[in-house]
């Protein structure tokens, strides 16, 4: 790889813009190790290693101030509904006064590889080994003043799981590994390379948004959502709500939501599974009532409005709660949606309140298991009782734990602005 010989106090001093200060990145809490080196004796040996490669180039990209505009424009259009910009959409646009924009990523490769041919074959086995490449700025992009600050650089490894990896890599634009800290989102933007987890790779090779949000028949032929009851704070007394009334989550929150989603990746993708009871004499499982895949209804248009112990306020529909029909208890079971294999399994049970025909209500203890991708996090399930008050009360306000950094609230509460 060739170095660059561009002094520090040179880039600073000119156009180049800077990069963060020691002070700076000391908020990062990183490391700085020894720089990655590519070259036509040394193309990428893995996924992992294309990313870095990938990440270098970016970093290189951004040097130039008319690219760091043109991605920062490309994020805020949030095509998936979170900062993040598809490869595959991108690179064939063109970047104002400077060219097509896969074009660009060849030239600056050429420099590692010393080959156009190289460069080029390189970046088309990237493009086959990782479809769904995506860069993206995560977090502090309204921060980013793309006249002087050139971000870190950092990749999403493959094998990337928030429980485990406590680092990320990072490069500068000198192509030095900095290592920054995968939970504590960092005070300053940073750019992330990674897998785009919003969007299907099809059979023809296209991409699509996920967009797999499913309703209920019962909600689906109702095109009147009728909010019943509504309320922001209350004593709650029993019965809570009635029966055959529509049931609607209201708001989720989190204390800390890397738990379950690192800041490299962005707001959360919420994916909820509803089960009820099977009645009549059948109790030998549980009937799916609904499985909500994740959407825009699902995804918080920013990071911020779901962590730190901030309501995000949410309307959607669940299903209409007769208890004839779904008996007296539901199963709830929160996912953060990644990607991979469905190789996890998740048993979810407990007891549930049926009704018997000509008997009337029963309590029996059912279970379930229904499969994860093996990096989807499963946040919780719980049991909701359809006339007892919710387990949680903070000054009148009742809500549910779903885990112990995850709450929700269901109707008749909602959360009001103040908390929102």
């Amino acid at each position: 790889m060739k170095k660059y010989v561009v002094g520090w106090a040179l880039i600073v001093f000119f156009t180049f813009g800077c990069q963060p200060s020691k002070e700076e990145l000391r908020q990062f809490d990183i490391n700085v190790t020894n720089k990655t080196h590519f070259s036509a004796a040394r193309k990428p040996a893995n996924s992992d290693e294309m990313l870095d490669l990938i990440a270098l180039v970016v970093s290189d990209i951004i040097r130039d101030k008319e690219m760091r505009k043109f991605i920062k424009n490309e994020a805020n259009r949030k095509i998936d509904g979170d900062f993040d910009i598809p490869f595959q959409f991108v690179k064939s646009k063109t970047v104002p006064n400077k060219g097509n924009f896969r074009e660009i990523f060849i030239e600056k490769m050429q420099k590692i590889f010393s080959s156009s041919i190289l460069a080029q074959n390189q970046l088309n086995e990237i493009e086959e080994a990782i479809p769904l490449l995506n860069i993206s700025v995560p977090v502090h992009i309204d921060k980013w003043d793309t006249e002087n600050y050139l971000p870190l650089v950092a990749i999403v490894p493959f094998d990337f799981e928030e429980s485990t990896h406590k680092k990320l890599k990072a490069f500068d634009i000198e192509g030095n590994i900095h290592w920054l800290d995968s939970q504590k989102e960092p005070d300053l933007p940073v750019i992330v390379i990674g897998q785009n987890e919003r969007l299907i790779l099809q059979e023809d090779g296209k991409l699509k948004l996920n967009n797999s949000l499913l309703n209920s028949e019962r909600v689906q032929q109702n095109s009147q959502k009728k909010q019943q009851n509504l309320r922001t704070s209350s004593i709650c007394s029993f019965p809570q709500r009635g029966d055959n009334e529509y049931l609607y989550i209201t708001g989720m929150s989190s204390d800390d939501i890397s738990h379950y989603e690192s800041w490299a990746n962005g707001a959360p993708e919420i994916w909820l599974k509803v089960y009820a009871p099977a009645n009549g004499t059948n109790f030998s499982s549980l009937g799916q009532i609904r499985d909500l895949g994740h959407s825009g209804d699902w995804e918080p248009s920013v990071r911020s409005k779901i962590n730190g112990g901030q309501w995000w306020r949410v309307q959607q529909s669940i299903a209409y709660w007769e208890s004839g029909t779904l008996g007296g208890t539901l199963s709830f079971s929160f996912m953060e949606v990644d990607w991979g294999d469905f190789s996890q399994d998740i048993n979810i049970g407990g007891s549930f309140k049926v009704i018997v025909p000509g008997i009337g209500e029963s309590t029996k203890n059912l279970s379930t298991t229904f499969k994860i991708r093996n990096h989807d996090d499963h946040i919780g399930s719980i049991l909701v009782d359809q006339y007892a008050c919710p387990p949680m009360n903070w000054t009148d306000f009742w809500y549910y734990d779903v885990s112990p950094h995850f709450q929700m609230t269901l109707n008749p509460y909602v959360v009001s602005y103040a908390q929102w």
